[in-house]
């Protein structure tokens, strides 16, 4: 059989190859996100609606954005592993990336946290219910790692709705931590800066739960914090059960807590509760632009309302509203604790509002701390136990 070819000149050859590059990159481009998406997982995937959060990450992290990013959440979803965004090339302060939980439930029986942000930046997420509905003591809400920056979490509901075992070493509803698997691991790497938690409610939902070890985890580069801004704020949240740290903060620069209520509302006298408690425990804070901030936060009603101090079923023996260490404030960027409430925190043995040990230029005003009780120091517990200050202080 004669074979027959077809001599192809360069021009055509050229030409070709110009629109097989343009085609692809063409095809690059569409591939970015930019505009109005859904996460419905009733409807078929399409250019615009992705059916799981899994794939709304997935086509992120991918692909990338190449504008702003606003997407609405349909229905509720439950997964049974982390929702992972991960860095998002495109992403920045005009491309941003917004989620909108439209009052949605996001169940969660993942072994660690329900949503990763690992190096995430310029994403909003808002009103949406998180229920991490394990019974593992290890659980958490989000995690932010990797350097995650700009991120704002507002209006969300984070919930346990399955924990009864209690756990000095477990998960947190918020956590900014370089290990999944044990928070208070330090590391030389950020974990998140300039981001924003917001009017978010966290709490139990089951009867007797201890809540997960922290409410709040904040702990970055044990090599960057003496000199380099975190500048993470926390404000107008509502923390209602917790084991053992309602707010843990170390190795972090430029931290501010402002008008946080936090209690064990959602606890009652079958809760456990670790033995020794802490409101707020706060190691080795700098600031290098703006001051460490401790501001309007309300702290009440532990082990739980209408508790006891001579109770010893479910209780505390020792309570600390603030318990610092090395936090290093500077004339003009003290560290302040101003306007912070402790009522009804009753405790077996000892009530610690302030305890301090070697901390640098400090603003203590307009505290106020009332209706608490020590069993054992009834007559005698103690607001303020100062240990080795430096420099100026100020107390009102």
């Amino acid at each position: 059989m004669q074979k027959h070819y077809k001599k192809l000149s360069l021009p055509f050859l050229v030409k070709g190859i110009v629109t097989g590059v343009l085609f692809m990159l063409s095809s690059s481009a569409r591939a970015q996100l930019s505009g109005s998406y859904t996460i419905n997982s009733g409807a078929a995937s399409s250019a615009t609606n992705y059916t799981s959060w899994g794939a709304l990450a997935s086509a992120l992290n991918t692909s990338g954005v190449s504008g702003a990013v606003n997407v609405t959440v349909i229905t509720n979803e439950t997964a049974t592993s982390e929702i992972a965004f991960n860095a998002i090339s495109g992403s920045s302060a005009t491309n941003t990336i917004n989620i909108n939980g439209n009052a949605k439930v996001l169940g969660s029986s993942s072994l660690y946290e329900a949503i990763t942000l690992n190096g995430t930046d310029y994403l909003t997420l808002r009103d949406l219910t998180i229920q991490k509905t394990g019974t593992g003591t290890v659980q958490t809400g989000i995690r932010l790692t990797g350097a995650a920056d700009y991120n704002t979490l507002s209006g969300l509901t984070i919930e346990f709705t399955a924990q009864t075992t209690g756990s000095t070493a477990g998960g947190a509803y918020i956590a900014f931590a370089s290990s999944q698997t044990s928070l208070a691991t330090t590391s030389t790497t950020q974990n998140g800066s300039f981001n924003t938690v917001r009017g978010c409610l966290f709490r139990t939902t089951n009867a007797a739960s201890p809540g997960p070890t922290y409410g709040i985890i904040d702990q970055q580069s044990t090599s960057a914090y003496t000199s380099t801004a975190n500048n993470n704020t926390f404000q107008q949240n509502t923390i209602r059960n917790f084991f053992f740290y309602a707010i843990f903060n170390r190795y972090t620069n430029g931290e501010q807590f402002i008008n946080n209520d936090i209690s064990r509302l959602a606890a009652n006298s079958s809760s456990p509760v670790n033995t020794t408690v802490y409101g707020v425990f706060t190691y080795y804070t700098y600031g290098t632009n703006r001051s460490t901030v401790y501001r309007g936060n309300n702290f009440h009603d532990m082990p739980y309302a209408g508790a006891l101090a001579s109770s010893t079923t479910n209780y505390i023996n020792t309570y600390y509203t603030f318990f610092g260490w090395y936090l290093y404030g500077t004339s003009s960027l003290p560290v302040v604790f101003d306007g912070n409430t402790t009522r009804l925190v009753d405790a077996y043995t000892q009530f610690f509002h302030t305890y301090l040990y070697f901390t640098y230029c400090t603003d203590f005003t307009n505290n106020v701390v009332d209706k608490n009780e020590s069993y054992i120091n009834t007559t005698n517990y103690l607001h303020l136990v100062l240990l080795q200050l430096r420099q100026r202080h100020r107390w009102k």
